[in-house]
């Protein structure tokens, strides 16, 4: 047996080193939180002061001969299955009855340190894996799986166990370790219980290979964007034009990124603020070429209110004005530029002179990119403020009555 329970143990450690780690988020979703429920407690606090009634009774309690640990181990088992069969809404129960049962037996091998029997190992084992049973019913696959993990490292022959964990795997959509699990069950005992575990290999298989499939298509769709994110810096680094990090988190709303098409014309998501109202917009493809009169009036009514927030009726195409920030983050080498890296980084901002620049309506969106002064925070950000508001009579009165204007004297528009 020893020498069994090393194998599952040594396969268990391979298992568990290719999983990935999980998530805070994924613990949040799939794992019952400490303190949820006192049924579901497994422990008493450090002080005695709230413990309740049942855990201070399991931390004092004293065996005879008539309520030896095994005993009272089996019933508190007999009382989880039932519990368990009475439905969902006694989940708290089974789970209580269950550790309960486990701290006897436990409390048991302690006792007989020197050779667990067998039926002890065995019987905690099962605990464990009715636990992970009831987990699974709950939809909490993570608590599920290390059930499972416990109850297989205690009695390695446990099929049950093996067959629930490849189970929960499947749900956590971590189908090579659930094909593992699998065959690690279907092996297990003396292979009886095989057969159960064929549709699971199966499922497990299937799910690999949309996985690989995925993940084929994901790399292939990274190396496209790495070629296009590439030839993007080229058009940038062509035209003069500077790249920083990201100034605001969620900016970047969709996948849209940055794009040369066939007439070698840069395209650009554009963030659009509106602070006069504390609200934005987001605009996923528009050309450099495009003016800025036209993304007006792509974004509101050159006639009358358009936009829900819009209380004052404020925002008319032809009563706003759009702006940009100059200086408004350090640029970074364009190599780096769309890079995980720099996604993640604080951007250094206000580190030139900043001031409001006036974009007039004609000005394409290219005229400001080309501005030493301008940075591409990732993705262009203007500012729309209309002309009637305090806001804009605020930002007039700090330019010192007067706005700096991009000149479109000499393009050809």
């Amino acid at each position: 047996m020893d020498k069994i329970q090393s194998e599952v143990d040594k396969r268990l450690d391979d298992i568990l080193s290719r999983m990935k780690t999980w998530t805070p988020e994924e613990r949040s979703s799939f794992c019952d939180e400490a303190g949820e429920h006192p049924l579901w407690s497994s422990s008493s606090e450090s002080s005695t002061e709230g413990a309740t009634a049942a855990l201070s009774a399991m931390k004092s309690v004293e065996y005879d001969d008539l309520d030896d640990p095994m005993t009272l181990a089996m019933e508190c088992k007999d009382k989880g299955n039932a519990a368990f069969k009475a439905g969902k809404d006694y989940f708290g129960h089974c789970v209580r009855h269950y550790q309960d049962a486990i701290k006897h037996a436990e409390f048991c091998a302690k006792k007989e340190c020197e050779a667990v029997p067998k039926t002890v190992k065995q019987f905690i084992s099962t605990c464990h894996s009715n636990l992970a049973s009831v987990h699974l019913s709950r939809g909490k696959y993570i608590s599920a799986l290390d059930s499972c993990m416990v109850a297989l490292r205690v009695w390695g022959d446990n099929t049950k166990a093996a067959w629930r964990a490849a189970k929960a795997a499947i749900a956590l959509g971590r189908a090579s370790s659930a094909l593992e699990l699998a065959e690690l069950g279907s092996c297990a005992g003396d292979g009886g219980d095989s057969a159960s575990f064929v549709p699971l290999i199966r499922e497990a298989r299937e799910l690999l290979v949309i996985q690989e499939r995925n993940a084929a298509a994901t790399a292939r769709m990274l190396q496209d964007r790495a070629s296009s994110l590439g030839v993007v810096r080229e058009a940038c680094r062509e035209r003069g034009i500077q790249v920083g990090p990201p100034l605001f988190n969620g900016m970047q709303r969709t996948s849209a990124r940055p794009y040369v098409d066939g007439d070698g014309v840069l395209h650009w998501p554009v963030v659009l603020l509106y602070p006069a109202a504390g609200q934005s917009d987001y605009i996923e493809d528009w050309p450099e070429s495009g003016t800025f009169g036209e993304l007006l009036d792509v974004v509101m009514s050159n006639s009358g209110p358009s936009l829900p927030w819009d209380v004052k009726g404020e925002y008319i195409s032809t009563g706003c004005d759009v702006f940009f920030k100059s200086n408004p983050c350090k640029p970074i080498p364009l190599d780096l530029a769309w890079t995980q890296q720099v996604l993640e980084e604080t951007p250094e901002e206000s580190w030139g002179d900043v001031r409001w620049v006036l974009c007039p309506p004609e000005a394409p969106l290219v005229l400001p990119l080309l501005q030493p002064s301008y940075v591409v925070a990732d993705l262009p950000v203007f500012y729309i403020v209309p002309r009637s508001s305090s806001f804009y009579a605020g930002m007039k009165r700090a330019a010192g009555g007067e706005f700096a204007r991009l000149s479109t004297e000499g393009l050809d528009l």
